[in-house]
């Protein structure tokens, strides 16, 4: 083992005196000497950070290293010349042990991503003269396919649990760094943006060279990135194929003894994955991608979290939106980093006092030699000038030794002000950086559509988007129709999927993503003739913006109208169908039964899975909402084929198996409370506070029905404090805004209100110990109305909630004055049941929930609430199945104009037309005001417990009035409306009339113009909803319970025709 010589007392913690080493000697010199020091922590699984994280010293990664050279040593003898090893692998230790292992053993690992094309893989094998291909048990897809297509012999290695519970002997290595530099340490490839990806052997003395730079001495007042990390804990999410992880991991992790900290190697990346491990584990830093710091940034809990769990977030491989770089620079380090496979990352500095509001500006350090030349009127490409002295030549020489420069196609603008100081802008060249940072080169792709003959040029488009789109320029010049451009698109369909298969998962183009130029803007164009790429694309900039537009609101679009080639009869037919889509859409596959949200599909994927299922199968039945309820290929192919059939998806899809899950969940959530009635917490004092009036809990203030029950308490002398808990970092200034646009006050002294953010699923409600205390000692009343409002995911997205209902049961039990608790429910669940009214009473039939996650969480709530009032029986626990609820009858406000019932109203305006019926039991109105149900809920809480078990009421209007009552004060205000705005009276007409009038117009309208049709004809997005309308029949519901304890339910009258002339003015008077 070559001598390693640690500089002790003058760093912490101890560095190497001599700069240049072998990763492979460090490692060894390391396990030696400093055994127990810290190379890395990995969860103990896969899939789950319960089991917490296992520390690897590195005296265990040597082991490893050790183990797997041996293995290679025994199967393939010592290597001669270098052999290239493929490995590819799940995101665990075996990726940097095994680049060791190999160099140790006379081998080189390449590094192929699991990303790339088959296409990509065999050229790379081919490039490398690669025979052989390591490979984990069991084998991760992309194996399978890779050794199905390519011709290599393969070799399984050793576990992860094997490899750290053996001892292995000590594999020699007796090379010094002199006689091995210019050995290769590992190969790794370009990202294929400009064709098929090409191998980068990198040595030794590239990975010394790269450390180095990344190293060196900064000026005065500043910090360089790596030096910034030395010693410290980085969580890391980049994988360790793909450069910059790689390089973080082991280049500059070993040489600076950073700490990597990795995520859960069998989960999807994302800023969730990194916040969890962060409950089990700390560091100081993450390493993201771009993404995953928007993701971040867009979820308050998760931005308050990590910027409480981290100093610093690093990102690479593509831009941020400025205004979400404001804001995470103002409560965390925030570093740009710049880097390329061929060159390593680039040695930025910044001062040491840090500038928040100039987050994305940076310097590199003066001695990298880096230059800049100017490349437009305010843009400038960093070209990296070599080093005279060869020991500190820059590593893109080790690359590339003939060049004396090289530019890095990096451009940057300067700061007005600061001297040296840049901000990265793009690249140089036409490489399209989308907003998950994956790059890809349209030029291939343009050059292929363009061959076909009606195409004149094309142009992909996607910079800083989350999918690629395709700009046509036609041969024709004839303007063309609606129907015209969807049969334009089929027919130059089958070139663009040769071209799709030619390119990147990331890069791929989807029907929906076209756009064809207009006849009046053609493409700009060159002297010679070529396509002047900047000016086209800002030519059409509002075309673009708007395509992307239209292509998230397409969930429930109508397909366009081919043929689908599928048998929907044949299950596996449609499993196939079902199987390549999502693996194009997510570049993951997935196992029949792996519920595709769980494993990472966001809402924009399951809108395209939604359109591919409509275009690929001719399916338009098929609806957003059966992808949410049937979230994987099993359940997925079944619901298809029963919509086919014209079966009642929502009753036979899945019932058995959702019973399931909810007896399940329920036994789970059961035992929690069990654990709360055996506990025997002891209560605080009250010290006193009740006595001197009532103080509630409000959960959801901010909401329409939380905002009038707040006001309600506030105005009420005879509540001395309430406590808002909300989510939002700031729900006081969101509860001002709210209130102010419902006419509502917007004074909260802080003696009566306080306003709190809270996380329900959280111990103490997500609250400071002492806050928490203060409530528990106070608390008299808890109306739990919080609750996400989404009819569209599945059940298992509710936990949170449920944990947060036992949390509340744990705060009525534990509280001085054991709280009265009631928890808003809805009639979802128990939408599914029929006959008789339901009684106010509990019901265990585990199919009277509507088919719905939303319905069963609900359904859940209640026989969660119900079996604590059995075990718990001294509490006064409730709650109460809300039906409809209207807009304000007294006080000010409007009902939201996007809900259902406004929705029909504001698109008989526009239509002209009005259904004289809403549709079955709906034409029987038992609404009831916000602003009155308010005033019931406070009274249904404030009633005194009077049977065992948990209290049920139906807080509905107990007097019915019809539609047709009410459909003429409707009909008068609209005409005078549409009359003001010159237009004929409103008319009553059949639901199914109506509803073809909607679908009419749906189908007429043109893409630039959807936006603004559906403001005036919002019934579209609702075709589905109002389709089940007419055979929906909602149970009738029993209300004496509740009519009994609510002064305010008694003396309520039936919906009035001058409610609904206010409601009406409120939706569509302006």
């Amino acid at each position: 083992m070559a001598s390693y010589v640690f500089e002790e007392g003058t760093v912490t913690p101890p560095r190497p005196v001599q700069k240049k080493q072998l990763l492979v000697n460090v490692v060894d010199g390391l396990a030696k000497f400093q055994a127990n020091a810290l190379y890395a922590e990995y969860p103990y699984s896969a899939t789950s950070y319960e089991a917490g994280y296992r520390k690897i010293t590195y005296a265990l990664f040597a082991n490893a290293v050790n183990g797997l050279a041996w293995h290679l040593h025994d199967i393939l003898g010592p290597g001669k010349d270098f052999p290239t090893l493929a490995y590819i692998g799940p995101n665990d230790l075996r990726y940097n042990a095994l680049l060791l292992a190999a160099v140790k053993a006379g081998y080189k690992l390449l590094l192929s991503s699991p990303r790339n094309s088959l296409a990509a893989h065999q050229n790379l094998f081919n490039l490398t003269n690669c025979e052989v291909m390591l490979t984990p048990s069991p084998y991760p897809p992309a194996v399978t396919a890779i050794t199905s297509s390519c011709k290599l012999r393969t070799i399984e290695v050793p576990s992860v649990e094997e490899l750290l519970t053996k001892q292995y002997p000590h594999y020699p290595y007796n090379k010094t760094f002199a006689a091995a530099r210019n050995e290769p340490l590992a190969i790794l490839h370009t990202s294929g943006t400009t064709g098929l990806p090409k191998p980068i052997v990198l040595t030794h003395d590239y990975a010394a060279s790269a450390y180095y730079w990344g190293t060196m001495e900064s000026p005065e007042g500043y910090v360089g990135y790596m030096n910034s990390l030395a010693g410290s804990r980085l969580f890391l999410i980049l994988p360790p194929f793909h450069a910059a992880g790689l390089f973080t991991s082991l280049i500059y992790g070993i040489f600076n003894q950073v700490k990597i900290i990795h995520p859960l190697s069998g989960a999807f990346p994302s800023a969730r994955l990194v916040m969890e491990g962060l409950k089990h584990t700390t560091a100081d830093a993450a390493f993201l991608a771009p993404p995953f710091v928007v993701e971040m940034y867009n979820d308050p809990e998760m931005f308050d979290f990590l910027s409480k769990h981290l100093e610093s977030i690093l990102y690479a491989g593509g831009a941020i939106p400025s205004a979400v770089g404001e804001e995470v620079a103002k409560k965390m380090k925030l570093w740009t980093i710049v880097g390329m496979t061929e060159a390593g990352v680039l040695p930025s500095i910044r001062p040491q006092e840090w500038p928040v509001d100039g987050w994305s500006y940076f310097k590199y350090d003066p001695a990298s030699m880096i230059e800049f030349e100017q490349r437009s009127e305010n843009l400038y490409e960093a070209v990296i000038v070599r080093h005279p002295d060869p020991e500190q030549e820059q590593p893109i020489f080790k690359v590339f030794p003939e060049l004396k420069k090289w530019g890095t196609k990096d451009l940057y603008e300067r700061h007005p002000t600061v001297p040296d100081a840049w901000m990265h802008r793009g690249r140089a060249d036409d490489i399209i950086v989308f907003l998950n940072g994956e790059k890809t080169n349209p030029v291939s792709m343009e050059l292929h559509v363009s061959k076909h003959p009606e195409v004149r040029s094309a142009l992909v488009v996607g910079q800083q988007r989350l999918e690629a789109a395709l700009l046509i320029e036609l041969e024709t010049d004839k303007r063309l129709t609606t129907a015209e451009r969807a049969a334009a698109i089929e027919r130059i369909w089958p070139t663009i999927e040769e071209a799709n298969q030619e390119c990147p998962h990331h890069a791929k183009v989807s029907k929906s993503h076209i756009l064809f130029t207009d006849v009046d803007k053609p493409m700009l164009r060159a002297g010679k003739g070529t396509v002047q790429r900047p000016g086209t694309l800002a030519l059409y900039t509002k075309e673009i913006d708007a395509l992307y537009e239209d292509a998230e609101k397409a969930a429930s679009a109508l397909p366009l109208g081919v043929k689908s080639s599928v048998d929907i009869q044949d299950a596996a037919a449609v499993s196939s169908f079902l199987r390549e889509t999502i693996l194009e859409i997510t570049s993951n596959s997935f196992k029949d039964d792996d519920d595709f949200f769980t494993g990472g599909m966001d809402s924009l994927q399951a809108i395209q899975l939604t359109r591919n299922v409509k275009q690929g199968l001719a399916l338009s039945a098929f609806e957003i909402t059966s992808l949410y309820t049937n979230p994987s290929i099993a359940s997925l192919t079944k619901a298809i084929q029963n919509i086919a059939a014209q079966h009642n998806l929502s009753k036979e899809s899945s019932q058995e198996s959702r019973q399931k899950e909810m007896t399940t969940m329920l036994e789970e959530y059961k035992s929690q409370v069990d654990v709360i009635a055996n506990a025997k917490e002891s209560k605080p004092s009250s010290n006193g506070t009740s006595s001197h009036g009532r103080v509630f809990v409000l959960t959801g203030s901010t909401g329409a029905l939380g905002s009038y029950i707040l006001q309600i308490l506030l105005d009420d002398a005879t509540v001395s404090h309430v406590y808002c808990l909300n989510r939002g970092s700031d729900s006081r200034a969101l509860q001002l805004e709210r209130n102010g646009a419902r006419g509502l006050p917007t004074e909260f002294p802080s003696s009566k209100v306080t306003f709190l953010s809270a996380d329900l699923s959280k111990d103490n409600l997500g609250l400071e110990p002492e806050v928490y205390q203060k409530i528990r000692a106070s608390a008299t009343e808890i109306i739990h109305n919080a609750w996400p409002v989404n009819f569209n995911i599945a059940l298992s997205t509710f936990r949170p909630q449920l944990t947060g209902v036992v949390n509340l049961i744990k705060l009525s039990a534990t509280g001085a004055a054991s709280p009265s608790l009631i928890f808003l429910s809805s009639i979802s669940s128990v939408g599914s049941l029929s006959g008789p009214p339901i009684p106010e009473e509990v019901i265990t039939d585990l199919a009277a929930p509507l088919p719905m996650g939303y319905g069963e969480s609900k359904y859940l709530a209640e026989r969660i609430i119900d079996h604590a009032s059995t075990v718990l029986p001294d509490l006064n626990l409730k709650f109460a199945r809300v039906g409809q609820i209207a807009g304000p009858a007294v006080k000010p406000g409007s009902w939201n104009k996007w809900e259902w019932l406004p929705s029909i109203v504001i698109s008989s305006l526009h239509l002209g037309v009005i259904p004289e019926s809403i549709g079955g039991s709906h034409d029987e109105v038992d609404w009831v005001p916000v602003d009155l149900l308010a005033v019931v809920i406070i009274e249904l809480v404030l009633a005194p417990k009077k049977s065992t078990g948990a209290g049920v009421f139906h807080p509905h209007n107990p007097r019915l009035t019809k539609w047709s009552t009410l459909l003429p004060s409707v009909i008068e205000t609209l005409s005078t409306i549409a009359e003001a705005k010159g237009q004929p009276k409103i008319t009553a007409v059949p639901f199914e009339t109506w509803l073809q009038r909607v679908r009419a117009s749906a189908e007429k309208v043109q893409d630039s113009e959807l936006e603004k049709m559906l403001v005036v004809n919002p019934a579209i997005k609702l075709l589905s909803f109002y389709e089940g309308m007419t055979t929906d029949i909602f149970p009738k519901m029993d209300v004496k319970k509740a009519v009994s304890e609510s002064k305010q339910l008694q003396e309520l009258q039936g919906v009035k025709p001058e409610w609904m002339v206010k409601w009406v003015h409120g939706w569509v008077g302006n």
